[in-house]
């Protein structure tokens, strides 16, 4: 049951149903993640848990182009050979290919562009690499030059330059791997060394077309053209297996099974040890429904290599389906534990929590799949598992999101049109089930645009007023849309519905905040690159609505429809005798929030004022002239004291702070309470009392990304440095971060994992 806030003046999936899933998706996850990133597969190593926080753990960079050859260009993966034969030995582990690419994303740099030190520092601590190995690569006449460094993350220092020329890739390898275990102080086995010389293929011809299926995939070509690639890899090398096997996924993912049989086939033939061979076969299985061969197989895949967690989460996947959860949490922790940022692990963890009845650990699995989201078409199979565990949730919204950002995909790479259709057919099934739901709620107090303007001249100095006014106010163009949008309307609901529908189109479910009046929202509507959140959607749906006689105010949600403690907005509608909340940026017209207040515009206009100000230099000023709109508000004062104590006035905030009452409420509020009292204590060194407030503060909103962060500086000044590093990985995975914070949180993460080295098992599930 919903409730309005008054302020002072999920359902079991059958097998059945999963098909189109795993078929597609788990295809594509090893058509497009493992076919190529697995060239630099891990090697069998060792599973103590006490020699693997021990061992250094490497990025390897794409190699920066300076070939100035466009047809050379798919050679920047070219440092997956160094990733390959490093990996054989138990001293090093390397991060995945993914983990790379993450660290590019975060940097918005692309494979092959230059990265200088300090960009190579910043992704190593992104990803918790101990060391970070980049440099460049180029061809002179027929001979390759490559030429790298070795960075200490933690520390700064950098490796004197290393270099390797040859004719042929894998004879700069061999020279380069002998140089990097010097400067990693390193020495492997002979039966290590013996694998660090082994070849896929000895044919260049070969290999060259096959990482060109590389460059293929992330340029986000259809399947039908790493199908033609991988087909010439093995007219040059008909024995290449890795080739075969890599070809059996993509014809899987293109629908055709008798192919991709007979290609998997060959590659076992060829190499009966090879993982990958066999976790394609037991795709092929899955997409038969044959359960216990799929699981044979892909057991099989993870045996040959234990520490690869692509193979572990697929075996994980089958086990989901089976309805054994259990067996799929075990595996799936475990891969996550050993590549913390797969998305795609993470997903299915949710799927499998959902399945156990654990929502929390659902949604926390959840939170790190979109904070490791790819950002190009290797995101399809993680989006798709999200949407899954989303929707067996009851978040529709967020189901809907994913499934249809994976819909888009799928069709970009044109995957096999049987998956796609079973695609559609479940977003419409989600869309189906967002129902309009009426609530019971008092209309506020109506101010008309006049009346707020003469307050706000009353209450405001001028500097004042510059920061602050009416959200709602719209100029022409906008007064014109929103009348385009309802002119074929013939009811207030239908007005409603209109204008709903005409913002539903740019929903966004992510993004930094900022507080924007509805004009401001309009002049970015059509610029992708500006990120619109709830608060946007909101003020400008109020603001529409308005013009078309509409009673629409703001609304400030602090429990969602499934009962979670949130910090969300959206707009309320009154209807003659009913209201609904409109919510586009949740895409759900008439959303049964549980708990909300229903704002008057005067108070709209304050806490507009007072919320989203992070990093603002004038929200000192802002904050003091919301808090003279609405005085009585917690949040208000709370925002102002924070912006007090930001502009250095500390001892000022705190005392005022003092005159507060201790909140009874279980809200947002009574959480932001805790959160500055926490920094009281904090100020004073009472670092008892500051974990005291920051554990109560999350315990009422445990998405608190500033409390995960003040729990980070607690654990550290009391030594406690694994738990430290526990919360400063939770606050980067969170939203709205301080630009200042993150630097700090990375540093120290990096400080730690020098001192007890990274874990790997140990932190796998927050």
């Amino acid at each position: 049951m919903s409730s309005q806030r008054q302020r002072p003046d999920h359902a079991n999936r059958s097998c059945a149903a999963q098909i189109g899933h795993l078929v597609g998706v788990l295809a594509a996850l090893l058509a497009s993640t493992t076919s190529v990133h697995a060239w630099p597969a891990q090697a069998n190593q060792s599973t103590e848990t006490a020699v693997r926080a021990k061992r250094l753990t490497v990025a390897f960079l794409w190699l920066e182009d300076k070939t100035g050859d466009p047809n050379l260009a798919h050679w920047r993966y070219g440092s997956g050979f160094l990733d390959s034969a490093l990996g054989k030995t138990k001293t090093l582990r390397p991060l995945s290919s993914g983990a790379v690419d993450y660290a590019y994303q975060k940097m918005e740099l692309q494979a092959g562009d230059l990265v200088d030190l300090n960009l190579a520092r910043r992704m190593g601590q992104e990803i918790e690499a101990q060391r970070i190995v980049w440099g460049s690569y180029q061809k002179i006449a027929d001979r390759w030059r490559v030429d790298l460094r070795v960075l200490n993350v933690a520390t700064g220092a950098v490796s004197p330059a290393l270099s390797a020329v040859a004719s042929e890739w894998h004879d700069v390898r061999d020279a380069l791997v002998s140089q990097l275990l010097d400067e990693l102080r390193v020495t492997p086995t002979a039966d290590e060394q013996k694998e660090m010389a082994s070849r896929r293929t000895h044919s260049p011809e070969a290999l060259d077309w096959f990482v060109q299926t590389y460059w293929s995939q992330d340029q986000g070509e259809p399947v039908a053209q790493q199908e033609s690639l991988l087909r010439k890899a093995i007219a040059a090398d008909p024995n290449f297996a890795h080739a075969h096997a890599s070809l059996a996924a993509t014809l899987l993912n293109q629908g055709k099974l008798d192919s991709a049989e007979e290609a998997v086939q060959k590659a076992l033939q060829l190499k009966p040890d090879s993982a990958f061979a066999h976790a394609t076969l037991g795709v092929i299985h899955t997409s038969q429904r044959q359960w216990d061969q799929a699981v044979v197989a892909m057991e099989r895949a993870c045996q040959l290599e234990p520490e690869d967690a692509v193979y572990l989460r697929s075996l994980a996947a089958i086990h989901n389906v089976r309805k054994r959860p259990d067996k799929a949490i075990v595996l799936l922790e475990r891969a996550s534990s050993l590549d913390r940022t797969d998305a795609q692990t993470h997903a299915h963890l949710a799927g499998a929590y959902t399945s156990r009845k654990q929502p929390e650990e659902a949604l926390s699995a959840l939170a790190r799949a979109r904070l490791y989201l790819p950002d190009n078409v290797h995101a399809l199979p993680s989006l798709w598992a999200m949407g899954i565990a989303y929707e067996a949730l009851s978040r529709r919204p967020e189901a809907l999101d994913c499934f249809e950002r994976a819909m888009a995909l799928a069709k970009e790479r044109a995957i096999d049109p049987a998956t796609i259709q079973s695609f559609d057919k479940r977003i419409q099934r989600v869309k189906n089930k967002l129902e309009p739901a009426f609530i019971d709620a008092s209309i506020p107090r109506r101010y008309p645009p006049e009346a707020i303007e003469a307050i706000l001249r009353y209450e405001l100095t001028e500097e004042e007023r510059r920061l602050i006014g009416d959200p709602f106010l719209c100029t022409e163009p906008m007064k014109q849309w929103a009348r385009d949008l309802t002119r074929d309307a013939k009811t207030d609901l239908d007005k409603a519905r209109a204008i709903f529908d005409g913002l539903v189109v740019r929903a966004s479910l992510t993004g930094q905040p900022k507080a924007r009046t509805a004009r401001e929202v309009f002049a970015a509507w059509e610029d992708e690159d500006v990120s619109l959140v709830c608060v946007d959607h909101a003020v400008l749906f109020i603001a529409l609505a308005k013009v078309v006689g509409l009673d629409a105010f703001f609304v400030d949600v602090t429990r969602g429809p499934d009962g979670d403690v949130i910090s969300h907005a959206c707009a309320a509608v009154f209807l003659q005798d009913r209201a609904l909340l409109v919510d586009s940026s949740w895409r759900w017209f008439g959303v049964p929030h549980q708990e909300y207040a229903i704002l008057d515009d005067l108070q709209a206009t304050s806490h507009l004022g007072f919320t989203n100000r992070l990093g603002d230099p004038q929200a000192l000023t802002t904050c003091r002239a919301a808090l003279k709109l609405w005085p009585d508000c917690l949040e208000a004062r709370l925002c102002f004291l924070a912006a007090l104590r930001r502009a250095g006035h500390v001892e000022q905030a705190y005392r005022m702070f003092a005159d507060l009452d201790e909140p009874s409420s279980t809200d947002c509020e009574a959480a932001s309470y805790w959160y500055f009292r926490s920094g009281v204590a904090a100020h004073r060194h009472e670092w008892g009392e500051a974990e005291t407030c920051l554990l109560k503060a999350l315990s009422l909103r445990s998405d608190w990304s500033g409390a995960h962060f003040g729990l980070g500086i607690v654990y550290q000044q009391t030594g406690r440095l694994a738990e430290a590093r526990t919360a400063f990985r939770t606050y980067l995975r969170g939203n709205h971060l301080d630009p200042e914070q993150i630097e700090e949180a990375r540093e120290a993460i990096a400080q730690i994992n020098e001192q007890i080295g990274v874990d790997v098992e140990s932190e796998a599930v927050h």
